[in-house]
């Protein structure tokens, strides 16, 4: 297990990887029509994909200092910023795909290939390809060999292995780093948005499901895009909580040591984050100086720390909008809450949220 307090953002980002990984296994097993199920299944995958790549590669940077050693850093971040763009473009082929492969009656993913009859199919086929080349040399001196298994290999190359090919590269990153920070790399879902990676306690699965549970039980008062970026990631007796779209918006909470470290770059938040943990029960300190960084604190971590973590979600824009640009939304949780000052909702929320659930 990596050291306290050392790779938070990769411990989550490994875990995000795998299951994107275990997405595209799903998908490259598909030889059927290209249809618009299909497309928004492999849509989906590839923004996800592109996020926890792009999540990984600020935890690289952040963590430079302690990988040196271990790896060229500026090669691995090469890598994986690189790799970004794979899912993005095999999403794209899919899509030209389905459009001109309509009128010439090769819709499969199988004929979706590099020798389409389309110049637009094969051009998106081609610049895959030549980025994939670019990954595999990266790949070579990070990790020692390529990581792609069917590029050159199959001809014509098809969506099918493009996908494989994607997916093996972030298998190859993923257990990389999992090798790097010895984190574990079996997946057990739990919840919803809550996995164990490797063994955990019972204390802290049962955290991160009162965690999620509750994100579901309020979720019309997060935005989409946050509410679609939560998840939780629980080891031996840690659990990791992504609790918002942005890059580094995550929570770490270590039950053993009793150490709770909310990780925000908004002062305001990071205030009411404070006030609320410390109404949970524990002692707590802003963390920066010039620049707030978020909050840590120590003490007991019971089920209304959970709670309180499960308000930090698009709190950000909550609390810069007028109250009735949330009303209707808070009425269907408190509406009690509804009307007040933005920072006064907050706290009557977090009040309303504790006592009421279970």
């Amino acid at each position: 297990m990596a050291d306290d307090g050392e790779a938070v953002g990769l411990i989550v980002g490994v875990g995000g990887l795998l299951e994107v990984e275990e997405e595209g296994r799903e998908l490259a097993s598909y030889y059927g029509a290209i249809d618009y199920d299909f497309l928004e299944k492999i849509s989906e995958w590839a923004e996800e994909a592109h996020d926890k790549l792009t999540g990984v590669y600020d935890s690289v940077v952040d963590e430079a200092e302690k990988l040196k050693g271990k790896v060229d850093v500026e090669k691995l971040s090469n890598l994986i910023w690189s790799l970004r763009h794979g899912p993005d473009t095999t999403y794209s082929i899919a899509r030209y795909c389905k459009i001109f492969g309509e009128k010439a009656g090769q819709i499969s993913t199988r004929q979706c290939n590099s020798q389409h009859p389309n110049s637009i199919v094969r051009g998106e086929f081609e610049e895959l390809m030549k980025k994939l080349r670019e990954i595999d040399r990266l790949s070579k001196e990070v990790l020692g060999k390529r990581c792609t298994w069917l590029l050159g290999e199959v001809e014509p190359y098809t969506l099918n292995a493009a996908i494989n090919d994607v997916t093996s590269c972030i298998h190859s990153v993923a257990t990389f780093l999992a090798k790097a920070f010895k984190i574990p790399t079996k997946i057990k879902e739990v919840s919803k948005k809550c996995s164990v990676l490797g063994e955990a306690t019972k204390e802290a699965v049962e955290f991160c499901k009162t965690w999620d549970k509750v994100t579901e039980e309020i979720k019309q008062i997060y935005s989409d895009v946050d509410y679609k970026a939560l998840e939780g990631f629980v080891t031996d007796n840690k659990v990791q909580l992504r609790v918002g779209s942005t890059a580094g918006h995550m929570t770490h909470v270590d039950l053993g040591r009793g150490i709770v470290e909310y990780y925000d770059l908004d002062e305001e938040v990071n205030m009411k984050m404070k006030e609320f943990l410390e109404k949970a029960g524990l002692e707590c300190t802003l963390m920066g100086e010039e620049l707030s960084e978020g909050v840590r604190c120590e003490g007991k971590i019971t089920d209304k720390v959970a709670k309180a973590l499960a308000l930090a979600t698009t709190m950000d824009v909550r609390m810069v909008e007028e109250p009735e640009e949330w009303s209707e939304d808070v009425k269907k949780i408190a509406p009690e809450c509804a009307y007040l000052d933005p920072k006064e909702r907050e706290t009557c929320l977090f009040e309303k949220i504790v006592k009421n659930s279970s």
